[in-house]
């Protein structure tokens, strides 16, 4: 039987995961040159890691935990501007998004370190060539974290809708905010938590799965939101890759922030009956954004994603302003009233651009000039603003 130490850790540090497109500068095309990255950075000393993903089209970038969101912030932009000092000079680009809105999965060329998860699910692996963004929070107590990861569940619809950045897919127009999500769900172990209550019942939920010889460890499960007792933390994976590191930043503000409110007040019991509408509710979000109408546990009434956000940050305040996270609220505010997520900045930058090749160019410059205005805005002249 393994025994799965929870290990220490702060509560509510936090941490970001994030991967991002490697692009091709004339095609726009996702580019294969990972290795060259890597060569290229290995003699740089950094806070974190930059490292490879599931094909040689992608990076992550990964932080420390810090306790603090603007530590965390300070550190992010640090480590994204070593990764595209170091694109520029080998003339990649950088691009956010949750998927490439073109690229043929078949060109894939799946990484070393990869090969045997890709000789089990074959074809699967070079599909899931997109790009998210994972967000740790630090438990100082394993029964904590295993209460947070079901009380998150019923926040997962916002969490979607914020970060949603793939409406296209293979050159076509999806009708989906984040069709991402539709391409993990295609793994066998993606969904969520069985309905455990403890560390305990937890640890004997993974040794009948382990024992049965489904799973070797804990990264083999791709639930929306998984433990990782290596780490004290519980990993929220539900999120696309957004176009710019400021709103992963922000993503980030509002998981800690939600955490503190669950914690200290445990505003709902947890029950069975939660997950009854969450299949329901991540379809909303994923297809429909802020729009989508979710069923609100535990009032059990309809209610539209944009209003059950904007009343949720209210409730947040007075610990968004402990943490000192409540200018990051106040820009989550501002999104969600406009209902101006990336998803549809996208859609709008293609009806002006006409092109997927210049929507890409966009993207990529999204990220990439994020804090040069006058470079961004010369990529992006043709795109008006809303």
């Amino acid at each position: 039987m393994t025994e799965l130490k929870f290990e220490e850790s702060k509560n509510l540090s936090i941490g970001i995961e994030l991967e991002l497109q490697l692009i091709h500068p004339e095609t726009y095309d996702l580019s294969p040159q990972i290795n060259q990255l890597l060569q290229e950075i290995k003699t740089i000393e950094y806070a974190g890691e930059i490292k490879p993903e599931i094909t040689h089209s992608m990076v992550e970038i990964n932080s420390s935990p810090h306790e603090k969101i603007t530590c965390l912030h300070d550190e992010l932009l640090a480590l994204n501007q070593i990764i595209i000092t170091h694109a520029k000079k080998l003339d990649i680009l950088l691009s956010g998004g949750g998927v490439h809105p073109f690229q043929n999965w078949r060109e894939r060329i799946i990484f070393p370190n990869y090969k045997d998860v890709y000789q089990k699910y074959d074809f699967l692996m070079k599909k899931f060539t997109i790009f998210g963004q994972h967000v740790h929070v630090g438990c100082a107590d394993a029964n904590d974290a295993i209460y947070l990861i079901h009380a998150f569940s019923r926040y997962i619809p916002h969490f979607i809708a914020l970060n949603a950045s793939s409406p296209f897919y293979e050159r076509e127009e999806t009708q989906f905010d984040s069709v991402r999500l539709h391409i993990v769900d295609a793994f066998p172990l993606s969904g969520t938590l069985p309905f455990l209550t403890s560390w305990d019942e937890f640890i004997e939920h993974y040794n009948q799965l382990e024992q049965r010889g489904i799973i070797k460890k804990v990264g083999n499960l791709y639930w929306d939101i998984r433990p990782q007792p290596q780490y004290g933390t519980l990993e929220i994976r539900i999120f696309d890759t957004p176009l710019t590191l400021m709103q992963a930043i922000t993503t980030a503000a509002y998981v800690q922030t939600l955490a503190f409110y669950l914690l200290e007040e445990r505003p709902f019991e947890l029950d069975k009956s939660m997950y009854l509408s969450y299949a329901y509710n991540r379809f909303q979000a994923a297809r429909f954004g802020f729009n989508g109408i979710i069923n609100n546990y535990p009032d059990n009434i309809s209610i539209p994603i944009q209003a059950d956000i904007l009343d949720t940050l209210k409730r947040l305040k007075p610990y968004a302003k402990f943490l000192g996270t409540d200018v990051y609220m106040d820009a989550i505010m501002e999104t969600v009233t406009k209902q101006n997520n990336d998803a549809n900045k996208i859609r709008i930058a293609y009806k002006e651009l006409n092109t997927m090749e210049e929507l890409v160019m966009y993207q990529s410059a999204c990220w990439m000039e994020e804090n040069n205005n006058s470079l961004l805005n010369a990529a992006t002249s043709r795109v008006k603003n809303r």
